[in-house]
């Protein structure tokens, strides 16, 4: 595993205290908060309190004449389509709009495109069968910003579109009757951060002149499920939107959702976003991934409960199917990088296959982005055309970078660190190279991923009471994630594997007192730590039921060595990916590279010492070298001890092993090509000249 970034927040334990005692508050809540750049007790105390009014609808650019339209076409009987999305997002949009429509008497129905055989938005094949069965407007939801050519081609069959949408526009904007968009650099709305669902819910309190109470009561649970499972900032009024929709969702009278909590065991367990995350999201995005979106609406619109459980279990089923698949990619993945690792040092990942199902790619691409750090494209090949999802990291936008390199792109799209893309399977070579000049350009160092860290945590606050006290920070989600804290220089004393290996639970000590961690998705044998190494460890905390009483339930979010210096770690990591790739490098990088024999040495001693080690570079680095020389001087140094014969690596069930050469003949390192390629041309240095 690659070792992140911790960036762990300033406290100002004093101020937290003050303001923590005017609000009636525990410290710890106001300290997050503080970290996470609230500034004053004001802040603190609006952001507590949430935003007690929902925004009037009509100061979004539009929404009058999408009212307007939508009225007309209600009270003169016109056949209306919902045009939506087969993710979590715009299927739950298509329920809002098509049964506020259907309540008050339009003659409306839903289409929902096919993930396999249309992809994502309007297509002209799709208006073709609309407008064919008497269709006079088209209200889209989740999509449609970007559909130019598409809203023409309505135009000329005679149908009408209104735009809902909440992604970036293009330059231009479709000629639509009404596009309602809060990213349009004319719309007013005081709040931009809306997902699909939250854009057509403000489309419903419009068209209904309601202030957002009446409508938050008939559909809260669904515009929470959609808002969560879009991944959107939860701050504002998506805050206001989740906090009162979960409320709701503990008493669900819709049947198909009761029946999918049901069915994944969730039924009687503390509504939380978390819940909903994992819970539901992935389970109606299963059914759009998969090509059931018929299933997922059918389950949301069902009012039998028979029906409703067996779709929800049928859902269950497609959702484990699509873990299976996941895994599978995964698994095909970690075979391309091992096979190919210049692929592993490119700025951004990107890997290929037409064995990949492309509604599957995405979720794959979240792992290995956690895996190397870096952002990740996978490609799914499907014959003459092929179809890439990708996700990022923190400070390099997927969507900028599509933006700035889709010449050879049929379709692109997506937020900065999501975005997907279409073309066909021969420009993939072409695209590659204006998007790998695009990361070149500009990106000299890739951003990598970092663990925001809120609150160095002390055992003596290990407590319920104090966890407890969090519930005030509730809903999390995006931009308001469930905090994360650091517990430094803990003992690794046991580990005991759960789920028959898949996960593992260990036991740590500090300060003479135990405490134990969840560690989910990893097994003990891939875990690179032992009883006896001394960790810091970044942990979420929550309360827990079991037997009826409370405790404390700690999951462990990554684990690496106490002390760890990250300038040595990550200062030539960059730089040592462009020198595996073959980049020329100045003089002065070969300089930061260069390994003194001593360097190398040293690295030697501690292999030889070990005989094989079976965890990554990351952490040979810092338990060889790590306070004497820089990551890519250690890189360096191993290269040559394999190049000259006094080490190896070699793959072992499935592991990866380094260590010295049993009784290695003796070398001159003066022969190593590496050394030569790197060292300086000039005489004077650490006599490794050529």
């Amino acid at each position: 595993m690659e070792l992140k970034r911790w960036k762990i927040a300033q406290s100002d334990l004093s101020l937290a205290e003050q303001i923590a005692k005017t609000l009636k508050v525990d410290p710890l809540v106001c300290d997050v908060l503080l970290g996470r750049g609230y500034e004053n007790e004001e802040q603190i105390q609006r952001f507590l309190e949430g935003s007690p009014t929902f925004f009037d609808p009509f100061l979004m650019r539009d929404m009058d004449k999408a009212v307007a339209r939508i009225q007309l076409a209600v009270e003169n009987g016109e056949k209306i389509a919902v045009y939506g999305d087969y993710d979590c997002d715009g299927m739950t949009a298509t329920y809002l709009v098509y049964t506020y429509l259907e309540n008050i008497g339009a003659d409306v129905f839903f289409y929902i495109p096919d993930r396999d055989g249309e992809g994502y938005g309007l297509n002209k094949g799709a208006i073709d069968r609309i407008s064919e069965q008497g269709t006079t407007l088209i209200i889209t939801v989740d999509n449609g910003i970007s559909a130019l050519d598409e809203v023409k081609y309505a135009a000329e069959l005679g149908v009408d579109v209104v735009i809902t949408d909440h992604h970036q526009p293009l330059a231009a904007l479709p000629k639509a009757v009404a596009v309602v968009d809060p990213h349009r650099t004319d719309c007013e709305s005081p709040y931009k951060n809306l997902a699909g669902v939250g854009v057509a819910f403000k489309l419903l309190c419009a068209l209904d002149g309601d202030d957002g109470w009446g409508m938050i009561e008939h559909y809260g649970d669904i515009v929470a499920i959609g808002t969560i499972g879009d991944v959107v900032n939860l701050d504002g009024e998506n805050r206001l939107l989740v906090k009162e929709g979960l409320n709701i969702l503990k008493t669900t009278e819709n049947i198909g959702v009761s029946a999918l909590l049901s069915a994944a065991g969730l039924d009687g367990k503390p509504v939380s976003s978390e819940m909903v995350a994992f819970g539901i999201v992935p389970r109606i995005n299963a059914a759009g991934r998969l090509g059931k979106t018929s299933k997922a609406l059918e389950l949301l619109l069902c009012e039998e409960e028979e029906r409703a459980a067996e779709l929800a279990r049928e859902m269950n089923e497609l959702n484990q199917h699509r873990q299976a698949l996941g895994n599978e990619i995964a698994a095909q993945v970690q075979q391309q990088l091992e096979s190919d690792p210049r692929k592993r040092y490119q700025k951004v990942i990107v890997l290929q296959s037409d064995q990949w199902h492309h509604g599957i790619i995405g979720i794959v691409a979240a792992k290995v982005v956690e895996r190397y750090g870096k952002p990740c494209f996978l490609i799914s090949v499907e014959g003459d055309e092929a179809r890439g999802s990708g996700r990022s990291v923190e400070g390099f936008s997927l969507a900028e970078a599509l933006q700035k390199s889709c010449a050879y792109l049929t379709r692109f799209g997506g937020h900065s660190l999501a975005a997907g893309f279409s073309l066909y399977t021969d420009d993939i070579p072409l695209f590659l190279r204006d998007f790998y000049q695009y990361c070149d350009e500009n990106f000299p160092q890739m951003p990598t991923l970092t663990l925001p860290i809120d609150h160095v945590l002390e055992i003596s606050e290990m407590t319920i009471e104090k966890i407890k006290a969090l519930d005030a920070l509730e809903p999390y989600g995006a931009g308001n994630a469930s905090p994360v804290f650091a517990v430094m220089g803990a003992i690794v004393d046991k580990v005991y594997p759960l789920s028959g290996g898949k996960h593992c639970k260990i036991r740590f000590i500090k300060d003479d007192d135990a405490f134990y961690g969840l560690y989910f998705g990893m097994s003990p044998d891939r875990l690179e730590y032992a009883p006896g190494d001394r960790v810091d460890i970044a942990v979420s905390c929550d309360i827990s039921i079991y037997n009826g009483m409370q405790q404390l339930s700690i999951k462990i979010k990554d684990i690496r060595p106490s002390g760890i210096c990250e300038e040595r770690l990550f200062a030539t990591k960059t730089l040592y990916d462009d020198y595996r790739l073959g980049r020329k490098l100045q003089q002065e990088e070969k300089e930061r590279l260069l390994p003194s024999r001593e360097d190398i040495a040293l690295l030697y001693r501690y292999l030889r010492e070990k005989r094989f080690v079976s965890f990554g570079e990351d952490l040979l680095f810092v338990r060889a070298v790590g306070d004497k020389m820089d990551y890519g001087r250690m890189r360096i140094a191993l290269d040559v001890l394999c190049e000259m014969g006094l080490a190896a690596q070699v793959e072992k069930n499935g592991k990866i092993l380094t260590g010295a050469v049993k009784n290695p003949q003796k070398v001159d390192l003066g022969k190593s090509k590496i050394l030569a390629a790197l060292s300086i041309t000039t005489q004077g240095g650490d006599g490794n000249e050529k």
